[in-house]
Formats: structure tokens, sequence, C-alpha cells
């Protein structure tokens, strides 16, 4: 396979590849293949092309690729014999590096006669492969000359480039299984990587911090049909005041499993709209009957925004009907009576609304909360003081049987449940109703 190429005007290139993909795993310009040296520990390049050497038992790891790389010693070594580039002042030495221990690299060039041409490379505690790049002389070189890297403290070293300094180079990695691009670095020691689906598609491109540069997603015709509007579950069409409705769409008419595809719900009551990232909306109770349009808006990144709607009536539930007495002679009048269902307002009366004898509440479980009139006070008011009210009591069947004494604050909460209750009596009484 090709090695040099030359365009016949002295521009020369050469390529190494991988024996197994036939894929290049480094790329040079200006330079032949016998004056440069790459090294990555995964393909053969390294002991097929040039005269690669080292001590032995260098130590396996894997690399910042998830392949191969080699842990360098104390008293090991690592050598290769090159021909010397007759333009170049000065080769570089480029090198990825993972340190637990802070150290020195220190590189040796050997001329066939002459004198050695030592340089080093200081590196930290790296946290992760770090890429670092040294300029070092040759003009002291003679046309062959042995590049030799040292260590006293253990590091681990992949992709190792020595080249002109006239010359660029890129390398290139592969994944080990099917053989796609999963790395490539340029002259300057700036990566990028890649990740592909299982067909080769490129779904990822990151920079060399591994941040998503790019995003693919692939979509097929039957992918764009299943993508029309959604129905809502039959039956969840109708609901009552006292039962909670889970809103979802029927079938996969909508749902794609697109990555960020987000749904709107408007329940059309007037309450605020809710955003969900699957098909299915959260509970929602409708407070007041009536037929309410609810709207659905599915957007997705791949497909576009698209809207659904469907009729949901809406009837009473079973209800608890509500009597309510008031024994004080002044000052022990309610102002409000509500019923909650969580920080939902179910139903609020005034006390003239209770007084008509018409108030109802549909069953369940409710927090009630009841704000007194301003000036109200405990029974037995002070001397010359005007009446008051001693508490309030609720009580009926199902169970129910609650009592709280005056508060100043003029206000009270009960957690009151009317799912077996038909008939509440609500009360205000003069006297103390219950114990303190």
């Amino acid at each position: 396979m090709l090695q040099t190429s030359d365009d016949a005007n002295k521009q020369q290139g050469s390529r190494f590849y991988d024996h197994i993909t036939n894929s290049p795993v480094a790329v040079f310009t200006n330079a032949a293949a016998n004056e440069v040296w790459f090294c990555d520990f995964d393909s053969d390049v390294y002991e097929t092309y040039g005269n690669y050497s080292d001590s032995g038992t260098l130590g396996n790891v894997t690399d910042r690729n998830g392949k191969n790389a080699k842990t360098l010693t104390s008293g090991k070594f690592i050598n290769y014999t090159l021909t010397k580039n007759a333009l170049a002042a000065n080769y570089i030495f480029s090198a990825w590096l993972n340190a637990t221990t802070a150290g020195t690299l220190t590189i040796k060039l050997t001329p066939t006669t002459g004198s050695v041409v030592t340089s080093t490379i200081s590196f930290p505690v790296t946290s992760g492969w770090q890429y670092f790049e040294k300029l070092i002389p040759v003009t002291g070189m003679t046309s062959s000359f042995a590049i030799r890297l040292t260590i006293a403290t253990p590091v681990n070293i992949d992709d190792i480039l020595f080249y002109p300094e006239n010359a660029e180079a890129a390398s290139y990695a592969y994944d080990a299984v099917q053989f796609f691009k999963i790395c490539e670095t340029n002259t300057n020691g700036v990566s990028a990587y890649y990740k592909y689906d299982n067909w080769g598609r490129l779904i990822y491109a990151y920079d060399q911090d591994h941040n998503i540069v790019r995003k693919n997603t692939y979509v097929t015709p039957a992918d764009v049909r299943l993508f029309g509007p959604g129905t809502f579950a039959q039956s969840h069409q109708s609901a009552n005041t006292s039962t909670a409705v889970n809103l979802r769409t029927k079938g996969s008419s909508i749902y794609c499993g697109a990555n960020n595809t987000t749904f709107t719900w408007d329940f059309g009551d007037g309450s605020s709209p809710v955003l969900t990232y699957s098909p299915s909306a959260p509970s929602h109770i409708y407070t007041h009957t009536g037929t309410y349009i609810a709207n659905l808006t599915t957007n997705s990144p791949v497909f576009g925004l698209i809207k659904s709607k469907d009729t949901i009536t809406v009837t009473s539930g079973p209800a608890t009907n509500i009597t309510y007495y008031n024994n004080t002679t002044a000052n022990g009048h309610v102002s409000t009576a509500a019923f909650y269902n969580g920080a939902t307002l179910i139903a609020s009366f005034t006390e003239a609304q209770l007084l008509a004898g018409t108030a109802q509440v549909t069953k369940g479980t409710y927090t009630m909360k009841v704000t007194m009139a301003s000036g109200s006070q405990q029974y037995p008011y002070p001397s010359g003081g005007s009446g008051g009210y001693g508490g309030l009591t609720e009580t009926g069947d199902g169970g129910v049987n609650l009592c709280q004494i005056y508060s100043s604050t003029n206000f009270y909460s009960f957690t009151i449940n009317l799912g077996a209750c038909d008939n509440l009596t609500f009360s205000v009484l003069q006297t103390v109703p219950c114990g303190p």
C-alpha cells in the first residue's frame, strides 16, 4: 500500500494504514514515510514501518479512545530510527500522557556520529489524558538517527508523533469492532470524537472537551407517517368534579420516541398549561361541571409541531349536603368556608350561602378552611363587651366529628373526609364546644 507520494513539485506526503481496516491512522504532509514516526500501540504501524524497538514488558493500559496504550516506567525505553528530513532544522515531538505522579519525559536524539541531543518534557498530575508537545533541534543529526524515550516516574503514553517542523500531521482512531472512525487529532493536538449507531450512521460529534458540537437524528418514511394528530384515551373523555383525570394519548400515533419531544396540555378550564416529556398529562381535577376542549401541542425537534384536541364533559360527582348553624349573638359570623383539594379550590361559601341551605360539595377528602369575620372574641366575653363565639364543630355521617376552639387569628383549618358523608353539619357555637 502506498506510503509516500510525490507530486513532482517537491511536495511529498505519507500515510500509514491499519492492516485490518485499510484506513489511514496517520497522515503527514511535506515528509516521506521514513522521515517521520507515528506510534499508537493499536494498529501494527509502529511495528511494521521503520525501526521500532522497546525494552519489552511495557504495561498495557486503556487509551483515551478505549483502546491500547503503554506504561513507561523507570529503566524502560521506547526507541525508533528514522531518516532526517533535509529541509528541517527542528522536529516536533508530541505525545498523549496520563500521569498520576508528576515527572519528566526524557527525549534523546542520537546520530550515527556526533553529539547526542537531549530534551525533556515536564508533566504534572494530568487527571486523564493530556497532550504534550516539544520542538527539538536536529541540525546536528546525521541522515539517519534514533530517538529514545525514557522516564524516571511511571507514565502512560500513547499516540506518539515525531515529524519535521515544516510538515503537518493528523492521526485517526477506529472502533475495534465496527471500524468506524471514533477520533481524529490535527497537527495542533486538537481532537474531535465521534459516536455512531448500529448502522454506522453518525449520531454525535464532540470537540476536544467532549462537548457535543453536532447531533444527527435519522427518520424513516414510517416515522413520518406515525407522527400525526393524536386522540385522547376514550375512558378519559368524561369526568366528574370529584375524580381526578389523567389525560393521555391513545396508541403510538404521536409519540415516536424522538429525543426532546415535548407535550403541552391545556385542560381548557382556565388553569395553566402543563408541559411534559411523555404522552401522559399529570392528574387534573375539573372543579366545575361543563364541557371543555382539552388541547395538546406536541413539539418535536425532528418532525415539528402538531396540535390535537378533544372534548371532555364534566358532570357533578356524588355530593355532601352542608347544614349550617350559628348560635352566637354577635361577632361570631363566618366570612368564608372553602374546600380545597391540595392547592386547588373546589368550593367556597359565604355565610349567606350557607344559611340558604343549598350548599353542597362533591364527596371527597378536603382541607376545609374557615375564616371568621373580624372582631370576634372568645366567650365569655369581658364585662361590657359584645358577643363572641367559643369554637367550631363539623359533624356528619361516615364518621365525621371534628372540633376546634376559638383562635385569635379567626382562621381554622380542618382535614375532612366526606367520602362516605351524605350530610355535614357545620356549627359556630357561643360556648366552648370541645376541650383544650
